[in-house]
């Protein structure tokens, strides 16, 4: 007999997965921005990298959309602090 119990586990799971972006996926959503980064940046963002002084553009297409955004202030100058998940690749 079939399951509804099952169904709902393999729905829930295909939503899931789907709400999942890829770097690929992120520049073919965001294409204009990406063709407006430079070479350089380019490149970086194609192998999900980020330099410092990078744009936030170029810092959500690489790395997706933060878990958590914190705003404050400090010494008087707005801050933004993104909250990330740890990738396993840059741990090594």
């Amino acid at each position: 007999m079939f399951s509804w119990a099952l169904l709902a586990c393999i729905a829930t799971g295909a939503l899931v997965l789907s709400g999942c972006s890829t770097v690929g996926s992120r520049i073919e959503s965001n294409r204009a921005s990406f063709d407006q980064l430079s070479p350089q940046d380019r490149a970086l963002v194609s192998e999900g990298k980020i330099r410092g002084g990078m744009s936030q553009q170029a810092v959500f297409i690489a790395w997706g959309q933060p878990q958590q955004k914190a705003v404050g202030n400090v010494r008087g100058n707005p801050t933004e602090a993104l909250v990330r998940p740890r990738s396993t690749e840059a741990s090594g």
